[in-house]
């Protein structure tokens, strides 16, 4: 994870971009709409001392239909599980060019993954269980690397 570019699309609180952040990731753009959240995000960001952490009160789904700025090679996907999000994001994400070469997409939903309907050309390369979470990473067919 040293040197990744990442973006996390629901950030709530920003544990999975923090923890990026502690093993070494460039830079996170965290995506949050709440405001209190983006709130406690930009705090803690500056209580931590790191300017590697960009906050954008913005919704993911508007975010990722917009003609990307740049790629990125960690996407965390983690929304609210009844919204029924997961896919959409996917479809969003293989469409535009937000991936870059050897990127991976982290996942986490209340169902198997092995249950989404991913891209064309995409496979499941890992898959979890804690209790009810199911997590695990998404790679495009062909861009193999270990983290």
């Amino acid at each position: 994870m040293i040197g990744a570019q990442c973006l996390d699309l629901f950030a709530g609180s920003g544990a999975l971009g923090f923890e990026a952040l502690s093993r070494g990731a460039a830079q996170v753009t965290a995506l949050e709409t709440d405001t209190a959240a983006v709130s406690a995000l930009r705090s803690n960001a500056k209580l931590l001392g790191t300017d590697r952490l960009q906050v954008l009160q913005q919704n993911a789904l508007h975010y990722l239909t917009q003609a990307p700025t740049k790629q990125f090679t960690l996407i965390f996907l983690d929304p609210p599980f009844d919204a029924n999000l997961h896919e959409r994001c996917l479809q969003l994400l293989a469409e535009q060019a937000w991936l870059a070469p050897r990127a991976r997409v982290y996942v986490e939903a209340g169902m198997p993954l092995s249950s989404l309907q991913l891209p064309a050309g995409w496979k499941l390369s890992r898959d979890k269980r804690a209790g009810d979470v199911h997590y695990g990473l998404l790679e495009v067919a062909g861009n193999a690397q270990s983290l």
